[in-house]
């Protein structure tokens, strides 16, 4: 569930609009606003219907400022917001759930209309606290989630009604999800689905987006290395903990101010794989042998020195079944000058967790190619 969402946010996000109405012209020093949310715990898994006992809601605050111009991929994007927002939620469960806590940095898109009424598209990807996580002894109805801290998706499409030029109101659906990402079982992860009405007030001195800057861009190529580590868990719960490991190499090909295209290969090793060797009764001749390689292909969303990744691969060598052929990785990274990068990623097999990527990588010297 949250490889999906993240893919259905960077989808969205990669097809926002190129320019804003007068409307979305207007910037403020800063925006805060106000939201309220009603709406239910999705079972998406027939195990977990007894945790759905009542309607959930949220009350939600936010801080944002809107990208007015200053550099190219604001206008490249529309001109969005970039903000934090803090997130309470009644997950109408006490007893078992608990309640949450979000804290999730968002970007939010225009994405259609003009004059006062308009589409936008908030994407917003966090951390979130539970009070209440599975226990074997105390808590064992908890099937959903094993870590107090967790990784938190928020997706808000939302109808915004221009009622001022200060103020916004916005009403929508909203996805959200909690998950490890395999760090700790179980993994189940806690989706929630709720409809949403808020008020956004710009707050400071009144102006406009600079329409006049140079999108003017160069395409350019580069090599890049990185490396990552983590630690995961495998059913049953309570059990013991696995390293993993991750070196890759990939060239990346930016062919837009949004856009860059990658190939590259992997190599994985996964100390759970020995385990599982040793439970399906498959022979080996060392540890090593809980390796596996792979090639893929990728696309990255920048934002200048910030972007999202998604990878799809295939493994050449793979000796446990039960996985499947393909992998995939999503996730972001952020460049530390002109050469060091650091990243996140999480790597499925389509929409199970694999394992969280914590990692760095360097990026050799990029080619540009001058218009």
């Amino acid at each position: 569930m949250l490889k999906n969402l993240l893919l259905f946010g960077f989808i969205v996000m990669g097809s926002c609009t190129l320019a804003a109405s007068n409307s979305d012209s207007l910037c403020y020093t800063l925006n805060v606003g106000f939201t309220y949310h009603q709406g239910f715990l999705i079972t998406h898994h027939p195990d977990m219907l007894h945790l759905q006992t009542g309607h959930i809601e949220a009350y939600e605050l936010e801080v944002s400022k809107k990208m007015c111009g200053a550099k190219p991929w604001h206008q490249a994007y529309g001109y969005p917001n970039i903000g934090i927002t803090a997130i309470y939620w009644d997950l109408a469960n006490r007893e078992t759930l608990g309640n949450a806590f979000s804290l999730i940095p968002f970007i939010d898109f225009h994405l259609a209309g003009k004059g006062p009424l308009q589409l936008s598209f908030k994407f917003g990807w966090g951390l979130s606290y539970l009070t209440k996580v599975f226990d074997p002894d105390d808590n064992y109805k908890d099937i959903a989630i094993g870590t107090r801290m967790n990784a938190a998706i928020l997706l808000h499409p939302s109808l915004t009604y221009r009622i001022s030029d200060r103020v916004l109101f916005k009403t929508g659906p909203s996805l959200s999800h909690k998950s490890n990402g395999s760090i700790v079982i179980p993994n189940l992860g806690i989706n929630l689905a709720t409809w949403r009405g808020s008020l956004s007030v710009g707050l400071g001195k009144k102006g406009y987006v600079d329409h006049s800057r140079s999108t003017t861009f160069n395409k350019q190529t580069w090599w890049m290395a990185f490396g990552s580590a983590s630690t995961k868990q495998i059913y049953p719960p309570e059990g013991k903990n696995y390293m993993a490991f991750t070196l890759s190499i990939e060239k990346a090909y930016r062919v837009s101010q949004k856009s860059a295209w990658s190939f590259g290969a992997d190599y994985f090793y996964d100390s759970s794989l020995n385990d599982r060797f040793e439970a399906k009764n498959i022979e080996t001749s060392s540890k090593a042998e809980a390796s596996r390689f792979g090639v893929h292909g990728g696309y990255e969303m920048i934002f200048d020195n910030f972007s999202f990744i998604v990878n799809m691969g295939g493994y050449f060598y793979n000796k446990i079944p039960g996985d499947g052929s393909f992998y995939h990785r999503i996730g972001m990274r952020y460049r530390v000058g002109k050469s060091l990068i650091a990243l996140l990623h999480l790597k499925t097999h389509f929409g199970k967790a694999d394992f969280v990527e914590f990692g760095a990588g360097y990026r050799f010297k990029q080619k540009e190619k001058v218009k």
